[in-house]
């Protein structure tokens, strides 16, 4: 009995022993992955020879694209599964690993869009990037990829990401936080996600269904992002200086303005930002910097203004932002109210814009300002009065734009003006369907037309229009209305109609003869059959360094180059471009590609059909590289290189320890090669007519080995609080009147080696400030800094009272 009880004993040790091993083999927390189901085999041998073991193969870590693939929304699992139906690839060679979804064909694809439709969800299978997450996976497993890049498409390593979720921001809503309102930074306090960028400027973040905030930053610079996460499965999320721009408003004596309209304009007047001031008359900008990249106005000069014709304005030159407020100037004064009426004297509902300037200022748009018409009218504030105006109606409601001179009043304060449309829009409606008569369900419909033989031409107003369920769709075509506007005898317009669907599948109805002069009622066109272009060329547009080029056109070109307008399509973030084109193009196919800032920048490929891509690459930039020698022991990063661009945009960059610096994405031509001490504004030394080539790198000598020694001063300060213990953190810079820990930052925070800050100076400096947080500036006169350049000297510094 005892043998049997030890044995027992023993037995239940070990049982006890096998179970912790097992406990502790098991993950410590987290949700259980999802299994394959276990299928019932024989008995077989536990140990077999090793001769028959398969090794695993080590896991490689993806790339983004790769891992841009792995990501998916979350499936709800209550939705009826949408089978797609099989794929045929109309007319084209082999197209794998291009990143888009192949496509039905005929009548196969409005089954599948008419399955999606009937569900009342967005067939998701279809976005390119997404997929279905495996069964069992759950809504924490998926993730949304994040590529962090500087401004010149470099990718940012160690970069803080921060991240809220749908449910974040609804836990958040019913707090009483303002979601929609709050600037990205200060909403992204919240957050509890982050996570830091690895070597390839990647991470990847969870997430659920719905909406995604996403910033990032590294150092000065920041970025951000509000995006649907059933729309994206890749972010790539470009940073920025994270600067401010501050803009006052006041009257004729002084006194703040309260609602005072301003607005950010680039340098081709085109809006970046607009506001109205406060009750102190201030206005801000966050991250502005950001916001004019955004708005792809970095390459011209800016401009502020009052939000009135002919309003007070500064210039920022070359997209400079301002450390200190833009004040402006502007007096209360009358109201001015543009009322547009159509052909039946009905307001105008159609998203018509109404310019106004002053008289005889009309092709001035620094002048110029407008407004969309709301319900019919447009309202322009604080005009002077008695100011004589010329208000332009643009096409709309009438095929052409519409001047009226308009007198604001003295003796009321507002003054009305009636704006009737002479002429209606030629308008033709219809249904496309395809060669069996289903209609096209949600295609975008676009119209080109031509004259008496001439190339297409898309039509001045408006982008399409968008079919319905039905097919039906809704054209204005304002060139059919132009033959009869002359009296002249009148000549026919051909209307070509081409759809587009969201996937990139491209169809074309046979030109249409519009003969007769328009009616005030849309022409009837009845059932308008397209059929699929049959050449289909894919491909990638890249700028000499190879990074992707977002937003470049790209289009079909016949044997002498000429362009057809009608196959013109965009590049995605990836520089990925899907383009249709008609059977009458050649078996060798030109391809152009055009850069998205529109500076001339082109390139043609020639590939036959059915050649999988096309590979064009557009000599967009320059390259300028070359280094500097400073005095010894000079800080790192203490000098920074600016370059001045012809467009007058601007590059900055700090050289690196060793003196260099190099920049990839400079515009060609002449260029200002600037060398500033790191903190201060004004340069040291300034090269002029740099030569930069398109497409290589800048051969000029002096930028090699640019001797700036006799140029600087290297100070050794010992900053000290009132204990006299070191001050590590600090800044030095020109002098300032802000008060300490408001505004900017003065300077550069200065480098501290053994409590010794070092400090790289202009020569012959009169005054430098050195500034720490919670302590009152120090200014250092003349004669402190020659006793600094002869050896090291004590800067005391007390606490700030504020």
């Amino acid at each position: 009995m005892q043998r049997a009880a030890l044995a027992l004993v023993i037995w239940g040790i070990l049982l006890t022993s096998v179970a912790g091993l097992a406990a502790l083999a098991r993950p410590a927390s987290g949700p259980p992955m999802p299994r394959a189901p276990v299928e019932r085999r024989a008995h077989t041998e536990a140990l077999v020879p090793e001769s028959d073991v398969t090794r695993a193969v080590p896991r490689r870590s993806l790339s983004p694209d790769e891992l841009s693939q792995t990501v998916a929304p979350v499936i709800d699992e209550t939705a009826p599964a949408v089978v797609p139906a099989p794929a045929v690839e109309p007319a084209a060679g082999p197209a794998t690993g291009t990143g888009f979804e192949p496509e039905p064909d005929g009548n196969a694809a409005q089954g599948t869009e008419r399955t999606a439709a009937s569900t009342g969800e967005r067939d998701e299978s279809r976005i390119p990037g997404l997929g279905a997450l495996p069964p069992g996976v759950p809504a924490e497993e998926e993730g949304l990829g994040v590529l962090v890049v500087r401004p010149d498409g470099q990718t940012v390593v160690d970069a803080q990401v921060r991240w809220l979720m749908q449910s974040d921001l609804d836990a958040l809503r019913a707090q009483g936080v303002l979601v929609d309102e709050l600037d990205p930074a200060d909403l992204l306090t919240h957050s509890t996600r982050t996570a830091r960028t690895n070597y390839l400027g990647f991470a990847m973040l969870t997430s659920e269904r719905g909406a995604m905030v996403v910033d990032a930053r590294h150092g000065d610079q920041y970025g951000c992002a509000r995006i649907q996460r059933s729309e994206t499965g890749h972010l790539r999320l470009p940073l920025a200086l994270d600067t401010r721009l501050d803009v006052e408003v006041v009257d004729g004596a002084g006194r703040p303005r309260a609602g005072a309209g301003i607005v950010l304009r680039g340098g081709d007047c085109q809006p970046i930002w607009d506001a109205r001031t406060d009750a102190s008359g201030r206005a801000t900008l966050r991250h502005a910097d950001g916001a004019v990249r955004a708005a792809r106005a970095r390459f011209q000069d800016l401009s502020i203004a009052v939000d009135v014709p002919g309003g007070d304005l500064r210039v920022l030159p070359r997209g400079q932002m301002p450390a200190e407020p833009v004040r402006l100037v502007a007096d209360p004064g009358v109201r001015v109210v543009v009322w547009v009426r159509d052909v039946d004297a009905q307001p105008c509902l159609r998203p018509v814009r109404v310019e106004l300037a002053p008289a005889g200022r009309e092709s001035d748009c620094t002048a110029r300002r407008e407004r969309a018409l709301v319900q019919g009218s447009a309202a322009f504030e604080d005009l002077p009065p008695g100011a004589v105006l010329t208000a332009i109606v643009g096409p709309g409601c009438a095929p052409a734009a519409t001047h009226v001179q308009v007198a604001a009043a003295r003796d009321s304060s507002e003054t009305n003006v009636i704006v009737a449309s002479p002429s209606a829009m030629p308008r033709v409606r219809g249904r496309i369907v395809d060669p069996g008569g289903t209609p096209w369900r949600e295609f975008h419909v676009s119209a080109f037309t031509s004259s008496a033989g001439s190339a297409w031409a898309a039509q001045s107003y408006g982008n399409g229009a968008q079919a319905d369920q039905d097919g039906v769709f809704t054209l204005d075509v304002p060139a059919w209305h132009a033959p009869w506007l002359n009296a002249k005898v009148a000549d026919s317009v051909q209307l070509s109609l081409v759809a587009r669907n969201a996937y990139g599948r491209a169809v074309v109805a046979e030109p249409i003869e519009l003969a007769d002069p328009p009616q005030s009622t849309p022409r009837e066109l009845g059932d308008v059959r397209a059929t699929d272009w049959p050449v289909l060329a894919r491909g990638s547009v890249f700028d000499e360094n190879e990074r992707p080029l977002e937003g470049a056109s790209v289009e079909l070109c016949d044997a002498s180059g000429a362009p057809d307008v009608r196959t013109r399509t965009m590049t995605d973030a990836r520089g990925l471009f899907t383009l249709r084109g008609p059977a009458s193009a050649g078996e060798e196919l030109r391809v152009r590609a055009t850069e998205p800032e529109r500076r001339a920048a082109d390139a043609t490929v020639t590939l036959r059909r059915g050649e999988p891509r096309a590979h064009i690459v557009i000599a967009v930039h320059g390259r300028l590289a070359g280094s500097v020698l400073l005095p010894a022991n000079a800080p790192a990063s203490g000098v920074v290189v600016r370059l001045d661009q012809p467009s007058g945009a601007q590059l900055t960059l700090s050289v690196d320890e060793t003196g260099s610096y190099a920049f990839s994405n400079v515009e060609p031509g002449a260029t200002r090669v600037l060398f500033v001490p790191a903190g201060f504004e004004e340069p040291v030394l300034v090269l002029e007519q740099v030569g930069i080539p398109r497409g290589g790198a800048s051969t000029d000598e002096r930028l090699r080995g640019t001797d700036l020694r006799t140029k600087l001063e290297l100070l050794e300060l010992e900053v000290v609080d009132e204990r006299g213990l070191p001050i590590v953190s600090g800044q030095a810079g020109p002098v300032s009147n802000d008060p300490v820990g408001e505004g900017r930052p003065r300077g550069r925070s200065y480098e501290t080696v053994d409590g010794i800050a070092r400090v790289l100076v202009p020569r012959g400096l009169a005054r430098l400030q050195i500034s720490a947080h919670g302590y009152e500036p120090v200014v250092l006169e003349a004669h402190v800094l020659l006793e600094a350049q002869k050896g090291r000297v004590r800067v005391p510094m007390r606490p700030s009272s504020r």
